[in-house]
């Protein structure tokens, strides 16, 4: 009898052995053809696989042994070619880099980057900030928080300046205000926190502080809101940089007090400092990196980052169009077809705290994406008188706010509401001097159920223009008017819909758009960033061009230059078509002659038989360097982990 029990459970382990290796070959099967299964899926798959395998009586031990054998030693035969065919085909796959055309976007410039944890400026910014160092532009970066709330404070910080040393970036110029990461689950967010009130963060510290070899910005500051404030605004005009990069508000409640205070801030700074316009760029880590999809590996060619504001990282509060979002391309020397032998993985190495590098999957993509806020507004240090509600709400540089982050409540918070009772629902900005307006710009509630349906803006000249239905969800809505000499500005909510309808913010702007750099990039007729672009088996393929910052932009004004005599490139109903025979390559530079602006990219014509080499040994790579993170073991492990705890 014990005899017995004791070969039924080595029968019920081969079965449960035997299981796990045929769901890890599917797993390996579903990485190779990119189809993403869920971990429950595979969990059920090796349970209903293993109890079938272990009652089948077809399947004796012996039998199970000599399966288990087979199917291990497939594994490692798939596993050793598939490694052969990484190694001879992306080891050395590293891009091009052909281009020097972006001058005008990268060199020369005074860059600040402001976030909230040491690793968001990778985000963010990845394979961005190495243009700005080699066209020779200053760049700093400033962190709000010391990322301490997981008690490695020293790493992280040390992690920052390691990076900052592998992009260029000088020690001097990484900036660590030295304020704690999240708060006391007892009290609220610093954010929120009253006037003067100092707040214990997570990791037991209530002053900034940095390393003994590199100190915060202000050492031995009190953690109150205003103290943080007040060394954000000090940093900022200490060093007066002509462009700024800052976080949005993300899925993290640090980063979204980041993004407020840096607006309260800059509100702040509009208003008093009547000579400093900053380029502001905001952007996101989230939804744009550390969550998005992982689509690395889906294209052999680099893909750009997909839109966040659809289905499945639909963002909250969708304050910007995914249409007005400005996209910076990355630096080529940062990118390869293999992605753990680029600059790019090697960046993400640096925050190993964190494991950034196995998101790079998710994190690298052809573009980083912004939206633009205007800091020359004539409303900033305009006199406002409004018929109820607070005036104050309209020219705070906030389109969002949230008086109690800690509850994850709605960032309705910074809206002009006038009263219920109120006829008239209008406001005025009286000018300090006569200005000319190139348009003026309403930002709606945020809710998409608090709606202005139609607004009216009255001239100092007797002059009215209708707005219609503003953009819900807190979007601008820009309505050009091209006045001279104009004195006052009035706008009357004239219908609205909901109980709180209402305006977030009221721009009045003297000119088109802020100088943040003109650039000329080639994208494939996808939308995507094209760099070191490969043919599969088609001899020809067509490529559409994305412009940024050039007034009046026509592909008419371009010419194209091959550099291959084997190659062909011309303009074919305002896109590019470029003839590539197999086994040849050229790069293909595209000018706007009236600027000078260019954009140059290379183009390979691999043959099917590399095309597919290459590709297998990509997925090889998907699966080794990072879906072996969550093969189905692994993941089997973590939901059940799940379960139990």
């Amino acid at each position: 009898m014990e005899r017995k029990r004791e070969k039924q459970f080595y029968s019920g382990l081969l079965s449960g052995f035997l299981a796990a290796e045929l769901v890890l070959l599917s797993d390996a099967v579903t990485a190779f053809l990119t189809i993403r299964v869920e971990a429950i899926v595979f969990l059920l798959a090796w349970l209903v696989a293993a109890l079938g395998i272990h009652f089948c009586r077809v399947l004796t031990p012996r039998r199970k042994k000599r399966f288990c054998a087979g199917i291990l030693l497939t594994v490692l035969a798939n596993w050793l070619v598939s490694y052969g065919v990484w190694y001879a085909t992306c080891r050395n796959a590293a891009y091009a880099s052909v281009d020097s055309g972006k001058e005008t976007l990268f060199e020369d410039k005074n860059i600040m980057v402001i976030v909230p944890h040491q690793d968001d400026e990778i985000n963010i910014l990845g394979g961005v900030l190495e243009e700005y160092v080699a066209y020779g532009s200053n760049v700093r970066i400033v962190y709000v928080t010391n990322g301490d709330a997981g008690g490695i404070p020293e790493t992280r910080l040390q992690e920052a300046l390691a990076y900052g040393e592998f992009v260029g970036i000088p020690k001097e110029n990484v900036i660590f205000l030295g304020y704690g990461d999240q708060w006391d689950p007892s009290g609220g967010h610093l954010y929120n926190a009253p006037e003067d009130t100092v707040l214990r963060s997570c990791f037991g510290r209530e002053q900034t502080y940095g390393l003994e070899t590199h100190p915060a910005y202000r050492e031995g500051r009190a953690y109150t809101s205003e103290n943080l404030m007040s060394d954000l605004e000090s940093v900022i005009l200490e060093y007066r940089p002509d462009t700024i990069y800052c976080i949005d508000y993300d899925a993290h409640n640090d980063h979204r007090a980041s993004m407020l205070w840096f607006e309260r801030v800059m509100g702040k700074i509009c208003r008093e400092q009547e000579t400093y316009s900053p380029v502001v760029l905001k952007g996101y880590a989230y939804n744009t990196a550390w969550h998005a999809e992982e689509d690395y590996y889906d294209r052999i060619n680099i893909l750009s980052t997909k839109n966040i504001f659809e289905e499945p990282f639909f963002q909250q509060p969708a304050v910007y169009r995914w249409q007005e979002r400005v996209r910076l391309p990355i630096s080529m020397k940062t990118l390869s077809h293999s992605l753990i032998s680029s600059r790019a993985y090697e960046s993400l190495e640096k925050f190993s705290s964190q494991g950034a590098q196995l998101r790079a999957i998710q994190i690298v993509n052809g573009d980083r994406v912004f939206w633009q806020r205007r800091t020359d507004s004539l409303c900033a240090d305009a006199e406002i008188s409004v018929s109820s509600g607070d005036a104050a709400l309209l020219n705070d540089f906030l389109l969002i706010d949230n008086k109690n982050l800690k509850e994850q409540e709605y960032p309705y918070d910074s809206v002009w509401t006038p009263e219920w009772e109120d006829e008239e629902k209008t406001v005025r900005f009286r000018l300090k001097e006569p200005s000319d307006i190139y348009s003026v710009v309403l930002y709606d509630h945020p809710d998409e159920a608090q709606n202005v349906s139609n607004a009216v803006i009255r001239f100092d000249d007797g002059t009215e223009v209708e707005t219609g239905p503003l953009c819900a969800s807190g979007a601008k809505t820009q309505i050009p008017v091209e006045k001279t000499g104009v004195k006052w500005v009035e706008i009357t909510l004239a219908q609205t819909q909901g109980e709180c309808a209402g305006l977030t913010e009221v721009e009045l702007l003297p000119k088109p758009e802020q100088d943040s750099g003109a650039f000329l990039k080639t994208m494939d007729m996808e939308g995507n960033f094209v760099y070191d672009y490969y043919f599969a088996q088609k001899n020809a393929a067509e490529f559409s061009l994305y412009s940024h910052g050039i007034s009046n932009f026509r592909t008419e004004d371009c010419v194209i230059e091959c550099s291959s005599a084997g190659c062909e490139a011309s303009f074919t109903e305002g896109n590019i078509r470029v003839v590539c025979p197999e086994g040849e390559t050229c790069v293909v530079t595209v000018t706007h002659v009236p600027t000078g602006i260019c954009d140059s990219i290379r183009l390979s014509h691999l043959g099917a038989a590399k095309y597919y080499l290459l590709r297998w040994g990509q997925q090889a790579e998907a699966f080794g360097a990072f879906r072996a993170r969550q093969m189905a073991i692994c993941r089997a492990a973590r939901v059940l982990w799940r379960k139990i705890v």
